[in-house]
């Protein structure tokens, strides 16, 4: 691993070295213009990341996030060295923190660029010169409280990285004609998010109009992966593109009508071998949240790909087994087609007050009321 130096030569009367240090719960529009900031001053810029105990997202997450945004910048995690909670920090975390510097990270830095007011304290321990960037938050009238506190108002503060990063993913599994395509249209429109439809069912057709009728389709282990690396694409897309919604109090979600988990399924009902692929595959990225629509209620409708019915009760089985054995929370739903968007409007609500998307050193749980 390469060994900065952080004491650069200043060159046009600019710093060789920068510091910017917070927790970036999570990175928003202010923290970027703060680190642009820096990089407009100094040569070279280390951004420190404080992980506070249990907090959410994940430092480890939040440090991804901004080296994706800032490329040019080095991202360091560092355990939270402050001691007073959510009080402002006194002079001792100046001194535990320039002790932690000099110990951790080869070198010293000519200036500190920070917008809170414990930047001065900790330049002078580590005889940097500080730079205050907008303090008053007049340039950027946002902050990470106002953003935790109400995502839906903030969420055009975040950088579409960070806006992928937040969303999570329902997905629908369900045996042919059990009502999935309709559930998951239903339901993305009730709460105002994307849908991501499914890839094996275009992949079907095509195969079917390739091969002259579907009853000459001969499915292959080449055609199952394509399914898979299409279904995650169109998945990364309905993120990168997708608005927060009006159904705002349950978070910005994804909507998918199957994903890699499903894929597993057909993947033993058309080849032989080698589903342990796919269901590796699968658990590289799981969704958050699983329904399978209930096949005894809907009536089966061939539409010319269809498999029989007499196969709807297994696969049924199947998807519910893999639903159960992905660790992921899932639920049935039955019923009408309102009393299903109902049931997974429920679903979603409960998982939103359980797993909350933000949580502070201070336990401060922030999630649905």
């Amino acid at each position: 691993m390469a060994t900065h130096t952080w004491r650069g030569v200043m060159l046009g009367g600019g710093y060789g070295s920068a510091i910017v240090v917070g927790k970036f719960l999570p990175p928003h529009a202010g923290h970027h213009s703060l680190i642009e900031h820096a990089q407009s001053l100094a040569d070279r810029v280390l951004v420190l990341l404080v992980d506070g105990h249990g907090e959410l997202p994940s430092a480890d997450r939040r440090a991804l996030w901004l080296q994706a945004i800032h490329p040019e910048v080095d991202v360091v995690v560092a355990a939270d060295l402050c001691r007073h909670g959510t009080d402002p920090c006194v002079i001792e975390c100046s001194d535990r923190w320039a002790a932690w510097l000099g110990n951790a990270i080869p070198g010293r830095f000519d200036l500190v660029v920070s917008s809170e007011t414990y930047g001065q304290a900790f330049a002078d321990r580590i005889d940097a010169t500080h730079v205050s960037f907008d303090p008053g938050r007049e340039g950027r009238a946002v902050s990470g409280d106002a953003v935790r506190a109400d995502l839906a108002e903030q969420w055009l503060n975040l950088h579409p990285i960070v806006r992928a990063g937040l969303h999570r993913r329902v997905v629908i599994l369900g045996a042919e004609s059990t009502g999935s395509t309709t559930l998951a249209r239903d339901l993305a429109k009730s709460i105002g998010a994307p849908v991501v439809m499914e890839a094996g069912r275009t992949a079907s057709w095509v195969l079917a109009g390739r091969s002259g009728g579907w009853d000459e389709v001969e499915w292959s282990v080449e055609h199952f992966r394509r399914i898979l690396a299409d279904q995650r694409r169109l998945e990364a897309d309905a993120a990168n593109r997708g608005a927060f919604g009006e159904h705002g109090a349950l978070g910005p979600w994804i909507v998918c009508d199957t994903d890699a988990l499903a894929t597993v399924a057909w993947w033993e009902r058309y080849l032989d071998e080698g589903s342990e692929e796919a269901l590796a595959f699968a658990q590289s990225d799981l969704a958050d949240l699983y329904l399978v629509t209930d096949p005894t209620d809907v009536e089966f409708v061939q539409d010319g790909i269809r498999d029989g019915e007499h196969l709807r009760h297994a696969m049924h089985q199947r998807f519910c087994e893999l639903s159960g054995a992905s660790g992921r929370s899932w639920r049935l739903v039955s019923g009408t087609p309102r009393e299903r968007v109902e049931a997974a409007i429920s679903a979603l609500t409960e998982f939103e007050r359980r797993q909350p998307r933000f949580v502070t050193t201070d336990n401060r749980v922030y999630a649905v009321d």
